[in-house]
């Protein structure tokens, strides 16, 4: 999807935990999200701050959805300009899980390519969150449910896709070379980076209660 000057700007929402399925419809529940512009997806985590990876494939969570949030009028690289001066306001020590995340991160960027704000109920379960966040400890708050991989970095000159590092005929955590990976083998991955990151919150969930 793109127009002529304009750059389509594609919202990306993931499932943290398996509960989505019955309460998404009630406009609640645990998502990751991720900013897809000129073909590379931007997010925010702990440690690695704004970063990017393949479009629907963020680590240690399940793609849903796909929403076309609209055009921003320029191109790739001058949307990459906008969210890098998000960078200082989004580095990896300001990640908090309630109040400062990746849901915040895609809502921001929004605002400033488009003028508007990301759907609510995708991180409406953290703002509820964050009126108990006396309770969660400290460590927890800085946990991101979805690790970044690669760092956002930027020059005056046009780069290349900054996911080529995961390209190649890698195997898979199925022993299965990705290039001959069949669907059966996607959904295989799929279902074991939900796992993780299943594993990953109730982690965190009975820290908070330890």
């Amino acid at each position: 999807m793109s127009k002529k000057g304009k750059t389509a700007v594609i919202l990306n929402v993931y499932d943290l935990m398996e509960a989505n399925a019955y309460t998404h419809a009630l406009g609640f529940g645990a998502f990751h999200s991720g900013l897809d512009v000129g073909g590379d997806e931007y997010s925010f985590a702990g440690g690695a701050g704004i970063f990017t990876c393949r479009p629907k494939q963020a680590d240690g969570a399940v793609f849903r959805e796909s929403i076309h949030m609209g055009y921003f009028d320029g191109s790739s690289m001058d949307a990459r300009r906008v969210i890098e001066s998000l960078r200082s306001d989004f580095q990896g020590s300001h990640y908090n899980l309630l109040t400062k995340n990746c849901n915040t991160f895609a809502n921001e960027a929004c605002l400033q390519l488009l003028g508007i704000p990301i759907p609510s109920y995708i991180n409406r379960m953290a703002y509820f969150g964050s009126f108990l966040s006396c309770l969660l400890p400290k460590e927890l708050a800085g946990n991101a449910p979805v690790e970044g991989s690669t760092s956002l970095s930027y020059s005056n000159t046009p780069s290349q896709p900054s996911y080529q590092a995961y390209g190649g005929n890698g195997i898979s955590l199925n022993g299965t070379s990705s290039a001959t990976m069949t669907e059966d083998d996607a959904e295989i991955r799929r279902e074991k980076r939900r796992a993780a990151a299943m594993k990953r919150l109730e982690s965190a969930r009975q820290d908070s209660f330890n």
